[in-house]
């Protein structure tokens, strides 16, 4: 007799939280948001000029940290996304593809580190809660290279609670190119773990020098970046590796304690592709079981989740916060929510029946409402907000082809100064051409200012010379004569043609 395969409802209940959570993070992937934002495209085109040409934009062989604007980009997304780009050229596809996988495998290795940290019915409420939490949505659907890191640290973290310790230094070493400022968090994380380790003699010193070896190896191309820009050593190019010199250090410190806290306490910091006031109020109030979970940490003493925390509360002491920079909070926070939300729903078995129905459904109103606010919104009105459109340059891409078709010199009015990346993206010069036809401006700045390369001019106001083509975002607010310029609209830009 054949045996019958039995699946626990536990396992159909998964499987099904799996699939939706997966469709929230597929359906109209590459359409919502639309356009790209100018961080996005620079990360495109270096894999880009990787995969063709075995150099970043600025002509170097294979950094582990881009100079990009000239303060820093970091690499990972760039290299994963490599071999994608060079079989299928870029697009917001290809350049957003490593985020969709990585929110994807997100979900079950959640489960996992839950599950082996507490139990199955943790790891079930948090697969739940990832599931349909709008931050972890919004990174899978844009490819902000930055947004690698929680599905990095979270390897990291799942293998050292695993007792895998090498593996766990190897893969929090990779961490810093996912995003270099978790630099400032990992000796802290990796003090605390290692050190309890060995203090309950989970692993011996030998382990614990090879983990260190192992991290201290992969680090190493962080390690002579900072050498070079720090101490003022000459960059070098090997050919199969090399180090930029930068013409500034990204200004990410900052001493505004309280508005970091706000940030971690609100995971809202006014960008609208980071979160919503719909996100904002639903994080804040499953805070309450965050807190539960919290104490529930401190009296098990879990030296796993709380060298994470104390890794998130150095950021907020040393690095200005915005949501994309405390990327190593929100995950540990989720985790605690689960933790403290099943401890609620424990306690409440034990409640009278009214007091069940009446503080379930509360629990359930603080889940439920604000998410699907914010997912209604999402999928119909989130491409229309002004400020999305702006973010993601809607109408970039059609308003530059239209203007090559003129083939005429092409003058693009950027109040950011970063426009410069999207013409890369779409345009995608070779970098001997970029590099052969570059005008910069003289000083040293955070980024680059570009003037000129190839066929582009870049300027804050337009260029009058009666044979450039003009394309100007709308709230450039740009006003050229009608009798001079003829003009069509893409989106939130506008190009002007002279008659």
């Amino acid at each position: 007799m054949k045996k019958e395969l039995k699946i626990s409802k536990t396992t159909i209940y998964c499987g099904l939280i799996f699939i939706l959570g997966s469709l929230l993070r597929i359906v109209q992937f590459g359409q919502i948001p639309a356009g790209v934002t100018t961080d996005e495209a620079m990360t495109g085109y270096n894999a880009w000029t990787l995969a063709n040409y075995q150099t970043d934009m600025w002509g170097n062989h294979y950094p582990w940290y881009f100079k990009a604007w000239g303060s820093g980009m970091n690499a990972l997304h760039e290299y994963l996304i490599l071999p994608l780009v060079k079989g299928w050229g870029l697009n917001i596809y290809t350049e957003r593809s490593v985020a969709l996988v990585a929110g994807l495998l997100l979900l079950p290795l959640f489960y996992y580190f839950l599950k082996r940290m507490w139990n199955q019915k943790v790891a079930v409420v948090g697969l739940t809660l990832l599931a349909f939490n709008p931050w972890a949505v919004l990174i899978a659907r844009q490819g902000l290279e930055s947004n690698l890191l929680p599905f990095v640290i979270l390897i990291a973290f799942t293998l050292f609670a695993t007792r895998h310790f090498r593996l766990a230094a190897a893969v929090f070493a990779c961490s810093i190119y996912a995003y270099s400022s978790v630099l400032l968090a990992l000796p802290v994380i990796l003090s605390i773990l290692y050190l309890s380790a060995l203090y309950q003699k989970q692993m011996t010193w030998r382990q614990a020098f090879e983990a260190a070896f192992c991290f201290l190896l992969i680090a190493l191309p962080m390690l002579l970046w900072f050498a070079v820009n720090l101490f003022h050593l000459p960059p070098f190019d090997l050919g199969f590796f090399s180090v930029e010199k930068f013409t500034m250090i990204r200004q990410t410190l900052g001493e505004n304690f309280g508005q970091n806290w706000l940030v971690l306490l609100t995971q809202f910091d006014g960008l609208l592709q980071n979160a919503t006031p719909f996100s904002a109020l639903g994080y804040m109030l499953s805070l309450i079981f965050a807190g539960l979970g919290l104490i529930q940490v401190l009296r098990e003493r879990n030296w796993v989740i709380l060298a994470w925390l104390s890794g998130v509360l150095v950021l907020t002491f040393t690095v200005q916060g915005n949501i994309n920079r405390y990327n190593l909070a929100w995950l540990a926070i989720l985790a605690l929510t689960a933790l403290g939300l099943v401890q609620f729903i424990q306690a409440l078995q034990a409640w009278q029946l009214w007091q069940q129905i009446i503080f379930g459904t509360i629990v359930a109103c603080i889940f439920i409402l604000p998410t699907s606010a914010f997912f209604y919104q999402y999928f119909t009105t989130f491409n229309s907000l002004p400020k999305i459109q702006r973010v993601y340059n809607q109408g970039f891409e059609a308003a530059l082809k239209k203007a090559k078709q003129q083939q005429r010199p092409i003058n693009i009015i950027q109040p950011g100064n970063q426009r410069y990346s999207l013409t890369l993206f779409y345009d995608r010069p070779t970098p001997q051409d970029f590099l052969k036809t570059l005008q910069v401006e003289p000083g040293q700045h955070e980024f680059i200012r570009i003037k000129h390369f190839t066929n582009y001019t870049f300027t804050k106001q337009p260029v009058h010379n009666h044979q450039s083509i003009i394309i100007a975002p709308n709230y450039a607010q740009i006003s050229l004569p009608q009798n001079q310029y003829t003009h069509q609209q893409f989106g939130i830009y506008t190009v002007f043609f002279p008659k």
